[in-house]
């Protein structure tokens, strides 16, 4: 079967967060020059409720860091939060499930994703991911999801091969998460902060 994920699941645009962001400059075009923060990404696994202590201990532990470390590497964050993500405590749910307690007393991060599970053969998706919230200013998500399918997903247990293919694929759900989904073209900005307009098109291929 061709399996995969299910990011056009959230193709709805997520709702607006009002959080205090710093609008860095311009600094050219050399990638070498530029001095923007790095992105920092805070995840959280509370919502794992589902698969065994060792496929947990395996996403918390071993693949997620390891992803999150690639991004925050390769990522560098024009308009960084200065103040702390919050919630109140009537945020009951977030992304569909319970709020992480932390959130209620603030966070410093650029991004905050909530990591779950759950287990369905009747389908044939590995894992899903997209935004939650977006900021109010910049409209760039600042809380998202991955959910990972326990019936198709598991610990890679030592194994090289299966830890790299779930690697990829939670890159993969990771970028949708951070705004690589259709709902969210609309908001691309350019390089002084506005926003895009016609860059997205229609092309017809093979009729």
């Amino acid at each position: 079967p061709d399996y995969g994920c299910t990011h056009r699941n959230h193709e709805v645009e997520p709702p607006l967060f009002d959080i205090q962001e710093e609008f860095l400059p311009a600094q050219g075009r050399n990638l070498a020059t530029i001095t923007y923060p790095q992105m920092r990404i805070m995840a959280d696994y509370s919502n794992i409720k589902q698969g065994t202590t060792e496929f947990k201990n395996y996403v918390e532990d071993e693949l997620m860091p390891a992803v999150i470390d690639y991004f925050q590497a390769a990522f560098k964050i024009k308009q960084p939060t200065t103040g702390l993500l919050k919630f109140g405590t009537s945020t009951k749910t977030i992304c569909g499930y319970t709020t992480p307690t932390k959130l209620y007393s603030g966070v410093s991060t650029d991004y905050f994703l909530v990591v779950s599970s759950t287990s369905d053969s009747n389908s044939n998706w590995v894992a899903s991911a997209g935004a939650c919230y977006l900021a109010s200013g910049t409209k760039r998500p600042i809380v998202g999801s991955i959910l990972f399918n326990l019936y198709y997903t598991k610990a890679a247990k030592g194994d090289p091969l299966v830890h790299e293919k779930n690697m990829y694929l939670t890159m993969h759900e990771m970028l949708h998460a951070l705004g690589f989904s259709g709902s969210s073209f609309r908001n691309f900005i350019d390089a002084n902060g506005k926003t895009l307009t016609g860059h997205i098109k229609s092309v017809v291929l093979d009729g």
